[in-house]
C-alpha cells in the first residue's frame, strides 16, 4: 500500500503527539460522564453469565478437569468472558467494573486509528480522525455500554489492520502471524466480524492487488493460516462438532430490508440512533433538575445551543465523497477508494443478512472507516493552498462542535429523564434490596432481570426463569403444570416489570390468569422505581384467593 507524499505540514514531534493524547482523554472523559446513568442491561452482561453458572451456555470443553466455555451463542464466542474472569474476581460486579474495562479498551482504538491514519496518509489526517472518533456519540455510547458487543470487534479489527500494514512495509513474519491471530480472535468473539473484514478483504484486492501479490508466498500463506487457526480455534472446534452451525443457521439473506437498514446507518452516523433507546426522551416525563456541576453546565449549554439530536457527520461524509474526483490525482485517492469499497461491501453484507444488521450495534461495526474517510479528505484538502487549509479547518471545527453538542444532548436527557426501557436503573435498586426479601427462590417472568441480578450477586441469589407458559397465550399442558407447581410455593417470590414497562408484553397478565385458575391471587410485596420516580419493577407473591 503506497501513496504520494503529502506536503510537509510543519508539525514538531510534540505537536504530533498531543492531539492523540487529547483525543484519548476526551474519549475517556465523555464516556465516563454518561457511564453512571443507566442500570445494568441484560445483553451488556450476557458475557458474564457463564462466570457464575453453566446453565444456558451453548458450548463448553473439558480442559484439565475444568469445563471451559467456548461459545455463548452460535455466533458469539466467550472471549469477553475469558477477559473478565480475572477482572470480576477482584472487582465486585457493578456498573463500574462492567463498563470501565471496555471504555479503556475502546479508548485504545484512538491511538490505533492515529497510527493507521498517519501511515496511510499524514499526521494531519491522524489528528482529524482521532478527534472525530473521540467525539462521535454513536461510537462512544456503543462502547461504554457494549451490549452489542462491539468493543473487542473494533479493537481486534484495527489491531489486525495495523499489523498487516506494518507487514506490507517490512515483511516481518511476526506482524503477519499476529495480525492473522487477531482476525481469528475477532471471528471467535463474534462471527459478524466477517462484515467489516469482508469489506477490507475486497477493498484490498481491488485497490492494492500488486502489493498483495508481492507479499504472497507459501511461507506467508502458512504464517497467516497458522495465526488465524490458533485465534479462531474455539470457533472452529465448535463448528467442527456441530455441523458448522455458526454458518448454517446465521447465513440467510433477503433484500427486503435494504431501506430500513440504510435508515439505521444514517441515524448511526448522525448520532440520533440511541435517543429513546438508551436515554429517555422528554415524553417519558418525571424530569429531574440538574444536580451536579456537570449536569448544570450541560443543561445550560443545551438551552443556549439548542437540542442537537443530530450531528453534521453525514454531511461531512457526503462532502468528502464529492471531493474525491477533485482529489483523484493526490495521495488521498487510494486510501479513500479503499475505505469507500470496504464500507460499501461491509454494509451490503449486513443489509442483506436476515434478522441481523438492522440495529446501531451492527452498523457501528463499520466504524472507524467512515471517520477515516472524512479525515483523509479534509487533510488532503488542507494541503491544497491557503483556501483549502481554511476550508478544512472550518469543516473539522464545525463537525467537532456539532459532535460535542450532540453528545451533550445525550448527557442532558440521561440526567433529566433517565435511562430508557431495558436500561432503567431500577435493577440496581432491586439488586440492593433482594437479600432483604429472604426468599427461598426468585422466579423471574420477564426478560432483562435475571442475568443482571445473577452477575451483580455473583450467582448467590436463588434465581430461576418462569416456565414458557407465561410467554404464550396457548401454553402446553406440561408448561402449565410446571408453572402451577411454582405458584404454589409459599416461600417463593416473583420478579417482573410493571405492566407498562414489560419487555415481553403480556407476561404478567398470563401469569395472573394461570394463578387464578388454581385459586391464587397476586400480592405485591414491593414496587421498585427508577431514579426519576417511575415504577419499573415489581416483587410479588401469590396467596389463596379466599
Amino acid at each position: 500500500m503506497s501513496h504520494s507524499p503529502v506536503p510537509d505540514q510543519g508539525l514538531s514531534g510534540s505537536l504530533k503527539r498531543w492531539p492523540q493524547t487529547l483525543a484519548f482523554l476526551c474519549f475517556l472523559f465523555l464516556g465516563a460522564s454518561v457511564l453512571p446513568y443507566p442500570g445494568i442491561q441484560n445483553d451488556e452482561v450476557f458475557f458474564a453469565g457463564p462466570i457464575y453458572q453453566t446453565a444456558g451456555v451453548l458450548y463448553t470443553v473439558r480442559l484439565h478437569h475444568h469445563r471451559v466455555t467456548f461459545m455463548l451463542l452460535s455466533y458469539l464466542g466467550a472471549l469477553k468472558t475469558w477477559l473478565y474472569i480475572p477482572i470480576l474476581s477482584r472487582w465486585k460486579p457493578s456498573i463500574y467494573s462492567v463498563r470501565w474495562p471496555v471504555l479503556v479498551l475502546s479508548a485504545a482504538t484512538v491511538p490505533l486509528l492515529f497510527y493507521l491514519a498517519k501511515k496511510v496518509h499524514s499526521d494531519r489526517a491522524a489528528i482529524f480522525a482521532t478527534l472525530l472518533l473521540a467525539t462521535d456519540s454513536s461510537y462512544i455510547l456503543t462502547s461504554v455500554f457494549d451490549w452489542g458487543p462491539v468493543v473487542l470487534q473494533h479493537l481486534l479489527l484495527l489491531s489486525s489492520v495495523a499489523l498487516f500494514w506494518r507487514f506490507a512495509q517490512s515483511n516481518r513474519a511476526s506482524d503477519l502471524w499476529l495480525g492473522s491471530f487477531f482476525v481469528g480472535l475477532g471471528l471467535w468473539d463474534k462471527a459478524l466480524f466477517l462484515w467489516p473484514l469482508g469489506g477490507i478483504i475486497v477493498a484490498s484486492l481491488a485497490v492494492f492487488p500488486r502489493q498483495i501479490w508481492l507479499r504472497f508466498s507459501r511461507r506467508n500463506l502458512a504464517l497467516a493460516l497458522t495465526g488465524f487457526l490458533v485465534g479462531a480455534w474455539p470457533l472452529i472446534q465448535y463448528n467442527r462438532t456441530h455441523h458448522w452451525d455458526t454458518f448454517r443457521t446465521n447465513t440467510h439473506f433477503t433484500f427486503k430490508d435494504l431501506y430500513p437498514k440504510s435508515t439505521v446507518l444514517e441515524h448511526t452516523a448522525d448520532g440520533s440512533a440511541l435517543f429513546g433507546y438508551l436515554a429517555n426522551d422528554p415524553g417519558a416525563g418525571h424530569p429531574l433538575d440538574p444536580v451536579t456541576f456537570r449536569e448544570r453546565v450541560s443543561a445550560r449549554l443545551s438551552v443556549w445551543a439548542g437540542q442537537w439530536r443530530v450531528n453534521l457527520f453525514p454531511w461531512a461524509v457526503l462532502a468528502s465523497f464529492l471531493l474525491l474526483p477533485w482529489l483523484w490525482s493526490t495521495g488521498a485517492r487510494r486510501p479513500m477508494l479503499f475505505l469507500l469499497i470496504a464500507i460499501g461491501v461491509g454494509w451490503f453484507q449486513m443489509a442483506i443478512t436476515q434478522n441481523a444488521g438492522g440495529s446501531v450495534h451492527h452498523t457501528i461495526l463499520l466504524w472507524p472507516m467512515p471517520t477515516l474517510f472524512v479525515a483523509i479528505a479534509l487533510a488532503e484538502l488542507s494541503s491544497r493552498g491557503r483556501t483549502g487549509a481554511w476550508a478544512a479547518a472550518l469543516g473539522i471545527a464545525v463537525v467537532l462542535i456539532a459532535n460535542l453538542l450532540n453528545f451533550n444532548q445525550y448527557l442532558v436527557q440521561f440526567a433529566r429523564y433517565g435511562a430508557a426501557g431495558s436500561w432503567d436503573d431500577g435493577i440496581l435498586t432491586l439488586s440492593k434490596r433482594a437479600p432483604d426479601y429472604h426468599a427461598s427462590q426468585f422466579y423471574v417472568i420477564d426478560w432483562g432481570i435475571l442475568t443482571p441480578l445473577l452477575v451483580l450477586h455473583r450467582g448467590s441469589l436463588p434465581l430461576e426463569m418462569a416456565a414458557d407458559a407465561v410467554m404464550s397465550d396457548q401454553p402446553t399442558p406440561g408448561d402449565l403444570n410446571i408453572e402451577r407447581l411454582k405458584l404454589q410455593r409459599p416461600d417463593a417470590l416473583w420478579l417482573g416489570h410493571t405492566r407498562d414497562q414489560e419487555q415481553f408484553q403480556g407476561v404478567g397478565a398470563r401469569l395472573d390468569r394461570i394463578a387464578a385458575s388454581i385459586g391464587l391471587r397476586k400480592q405485591v410485596v414491593d414496587t421498585i422505581a427508577d431514579r426519576n420516580g417511575r415504577p419499573v419493577l415489581e416483587v410479588f407473591r401469590f396467596l389463596p384467593s379466599s
